[in-house]
């Protein structure tokens, strides 16, 4: 009976002392069930009374107050023997004490094991949300830091372009300066070459050499309904009438191959050639008879025989051109800006290019060898915003959109610039024109009233 008490507190592992109680009391109601003490007259559990008739209602006792009685030796079953001390504590306990020391022993072990567990598991959750958390800071330091696409073209498009708006200057003042040299009759221009004239050189020498030059390259054989026919020798169709038409010699082409740097001296292109002849039909299309040798040396001399016409005449004429200056910067400046500029951006320019469906002829055509200023400006500023690739960038980070705005700011800047040097060009030509204006005006005043 003892074994099985044990084995009934071993397996079920009571875990209160309220459950050791109950458990207390259920192993006296085995152990004591039937047995009697050695006194006469005095009865072992069950606890019979025969003082009590169950069938006349005496068995109706209070439960708790039995159990009370039964384990403290009082009541109606006051004189026996106390079960809390004689068997519970004496000859029960002890006998369940090494259970109750195995079961805490067990109960220890197995939360130490689960403590084990859920260390483990409170280790790797700390450490996927540590791998979590590094993973998103390396995202977003991967979308602030890595800049996109749109940035790079608006990098590359742009590398070149400095040295190639030095170089549109240096164009710019070599066509000025080549420009004035003719209406100067410069020695080395054709305004001053032609020795069948003698002394009448400009004018002449400079319409001599104007219709031989549209005679060999700007001639079209059908104008004038083909009566030119036998005149014209022109051999190149893409220059025929090149010479007067601004729109597919200027304003069309993206780039010009004009070069006027040291390292292109004595070398000579298409584009030069018809740049000149457009500037001759322009500006200055009858230049003034020369002076000759004697002239200047009457003005210069000073001998009493000067001749204040002709020192006017000249200061009208240097006047004239001064003022004509003034226009053809403007024509310089335009065509310089369409001159070929360095190597640096060509190549990703004609990307893209190939992105907008343009293939590599065509790209040579359009752009030339080495695009120009006023082509690099016009994808920067225009062409870029109609790839649609550039509206698919914007669905980019905060950072990489700010730096497209940075750059946008950046081109708008130098294209501010240009607008600003264009308008200050205007202001010169209107300054010029209303001179002009003064100057009829000081006329028809100058020297009245004198004798």
């Amino acid at each position: 009976m003892q074994f099985a008490i044990s084995r009934t507190v071993n397996s079920l592992r009571l875990k209160t002392k309220t459950g050791v109680w109950a458990l207390g009391l259920l192993a006296s109601a085995i152990v004591f069930s039937g047995a009697h003490d050695a006194r006469a007259g005095v009865f072992d559990p069950p606890y019979q009374n025969l003082a009590f008739d169950c069938t006349t209602g005496g068995c109706c006792l209070n439960a708790a107050g039995l159990v009370k009685d039964m384990f403290t030796g009082s009541g109606m079953y006051a004189g026996q023997e106390d079960l809390q001390q004689h068997y519970y504590k004496g000859d029960l306990f002890p006998q369940m004490e090494e259970s109750i020391k195995r079961m805490a022993n067990e109960y220890i072990n197995d939360l130490m094991a689960t403590i084990v567990a859920r260390g483990a598991m409170l280790d790797g959750q700390n450490i996927n949300y540590t791998l979590l958390t590094l993973g998103k800071q390396t995202a977003k330091s991967t979308q602030r830091h890595v800049v996109s696409e749109q940035i790079c073209r608006f990098g590359t498009m742009s590398r070149s372009l400095a040295s190639s708006n030095s170089q549109s200057r240096t164009v710019q003042l070599g066509l000025a300066n080549q420009m004035l040299r003719r209406e100067l009759m410069h020695d080395g221009m054709g305004s001053a070459n032609e020795k069948a004239v003698g002394s009448k050189l400009g004018r002449t020498s400079d319409h001599t050499n104007r219709l031989n030059q549209y005679q060999k390259s700007f001639c079209d054989k059908k104008d004038s309904g083909g009566a030119m026919a036998d005149f014209c020798k022109a051999a190149d169709d893409k220059r025929l009438n090149a010479d007067i038409n601004a729109t597919a010699s200027l304003y069309n082409p993206m780039t010009l191959e004009l070069n006027f740097t040291p390292s292109a001296i004595g070398t000579t292109t298409n584009d030069e050639e018809t740049i000149f002849a457009l500037a001759s039909n322009l500006f200055a299309h009858d230049l003034p008879v020369n002076f000759s040798e004697g002239d200047f040396n009457s003005i210069l001399k000073d001998n009493g025989q000067v001749s204040d016409a002709r020192k006017q005449k000249l200061m009208d004429y240097r006047a004239l051109t001064a003022k004509r200056t003034v226009a053809q910067n403007s024509f310089a400046a335009l065509t310089a800006m369409k001159a070929e500029g360095t190597a640096g951006s060509g190549t990703y320019i004609k990307q893209m290019l190939e992105h907008m469906g343009l293939d590599a002829t065509n790209q040579t055509k359009y752009l030339g060898t080495n695009p120009s200023y006023y082509a690099q400006m016009d994808f920067l500023t225009r062409k870029i915003y109609q790839s649609p690739d550039f509206y698919a960038n914007l669905m980019d980070s905060r950072e990489n959109v700010a730096r497209q705005q940075t750059a946008m700011e950046g081109i708008a800047l130098m294209q501010d610039r240009d607008i600003y040097e264009s308008l200050r060009r205007s202001e010169m030509v209107l300054s010029s024109l209303l001179e002009m204006y003064l100057v009829e005006e000081q006329a028809l005043v100058t020297d009245r009233g004198t004798k």
